[in-house]
């Protein structure tokens, strides 16, 4: 804009117009030229107030101060502030993703070859965005500290696409399934699955427990826990889809998400959830052979456990009571006795010490073997627990629990934490 263009006021004619007239387009023309890169605001600003004032003493020496002039002349500056609040508040270029940002690490390999970014790689290494995940012979398992836990089944691949907030894995083939931990606002975890046309479906969670498999462009989502968003992923903002609800088995062809979406919310179609927690190395406990009640303790008071040792079956049983031990307490038979030893369970777990950063969850079952008495003659845990947590179990199991029946009583044993 030259001085020349700072001398010649607004006319009274390109005022009232409708359209922007010449000096408001070259104005605007400044400001669009710099649109490849970051605008100078300073510049443009300066330039902005220096017209202003120019066209305030204008009209004060014209003398044109009519009341319909004056809301014309208003009303330009207005647009053309207006404009440049509106190019200050949309990005002249979008940002760019890192794509070297931390996204979890591989946490297990669960008998699987796992190669991150084309390489074999080891438990405890790092992925990040832009790496492809690729499971061989196994079920490995990854994490992302904090906010999910997830799978790759048996030669799956999935490639991620978006670091954090939320995480975003496109599978590619196979299936993987997760547990997320809640977020209170926006999407945590998210799966995107590719057309062979392009066409992208995404299953968007705040915080649930899923598995999403894919044959060729059809995609099965079993969903145990939470709710899930299936539909297309949003520029920004969260997934626009279809919301489900748990417990739900879901099919759908990417190619015609809307018309084809099938949800099923029949507990007997969903998949079992797969309890995803590493490997327990540890080994089982077991006495002897509890199937009568051990010598000196009488059929009609519960056994006593002074101890547990370690061999390789999941057995939990009780020796016998030694001449120190006090009287067992009366026991009465108890109608909740099975809620109230599977929350006695859960406790001894959550009170073995672990990494605050790791969410793990461990699933098993307590097979019990109750006499007429009510009482517990054998148990077992299948899969063992900690050492630790059966040896704390034990004491519940055979000290403080009665059934009114006798009997097989299995008793199914999730902790997350």
């Amino acid at each position: 804009m030259t001085d020349q263009d700072h001398d010649a006021p607004i006319g009274e004619q390109e005022l009232e117009s409708d359209r922007p007239g010449e000096s408001l387009s070259r104005l605007l023309g400044d400001a669009n030229a710099s649109a490849g890169s970051e605008p100078d605001w300073e510049k443009i600003d300066e330039k902005l107030f220096s017209r202003i004032e120019q066209e305030q003493a204008a009209r004060s020496k014209e003398q044109r101060g009519g009341k319909v002039l004056w809301v014309a002349f208003a009303g330009t500056l207005a647009a053309a502030a207006a404009a440049l609040l509106f190019m200050k508040n949309v990005p002249v270029a979008p940002v760019a993703v890192d794509d070297a940002a931390h996204a979890g690490s591989f946490l297990s390999s669960r008998g699987a070859t796992v190669q991150v970014g084309g390489a074999v790689a080891h438990e405890g290494q790092s992925f990040a965005a832009g790496d492809r995940l690729d499971a061989r012979d196994g079920s490995p398992l990854f994490q992302q500290e904090g906010n999910a836990v997830f799978d790759l089944e048996k030669d799956s691949a999935v490639s991620v696409q978006h670091a954090a907030s939320p995480l975003v894995l496109s599978l590619e083939r196979g299936a993987t399934e997760a547990q997320v931990t809640p977020v209170p606002n926006g999407e945590a975890f998210a799966v995107d699955i590719v057309g062979k046309d392009g066409a992208v479906a995404r299953v968007a969670v705040h915080g649930t427990h899923l598995r999403v498999a894919r044959a060729g462009d059809h995609v099965v989502v079993d969903l145990t826990e939470g709710v899930v968003s299936v539909g297309t992923p949003a520029r920004r903002g969260s997934t626009y889809g279809s919301l489900v609800t748990a417990p739900a088995h879901v099919e759908f062809d990417i190619a015609d998400l809307e018309h084809s979406l099938v949800v099923d919310h029949g507990s007997a179609t969903v998949r079992a959830a797969d309890a995803l927690a590493p490997e327990v190395k540890t080994a089982a406990v077991s006495t002897h052979n509890a199937s009568a009640p051990p010598p000196g303790v009488r059929h009609d008071e519960p056994a006593r456990v002074d101890h547990v040792t370690a061999t390789a079956a999941a057995v939990v049983t009780a020796p016998k009571l030694s001449n120190v031990d006090p009287t067992p307490a009366v026991i009465e038979p108890s109608p909740s006795a099975e809620q109230d030893l599977a929350a006695a369970v859960r406790a001894c777990v959550s009170a073995i010490p672990h990494a605050p950063e790791v969410t793990v969850t461990i699933s098993s079952t307590l097979s019990l073997k109750v006499g007429d008495d009510g009482f517990v003659q054998a148990a077992r845990f299948d899969p063992p627990l900690p050492v630790d947590a059966q040896e704390c179990a034990a004491r519940s199991i055979y000290r403080k629990t009665r059934f009114v029946h006798g009997g097989d009583v299995s008793v199914p044993i999730v902790i997350t934490r």
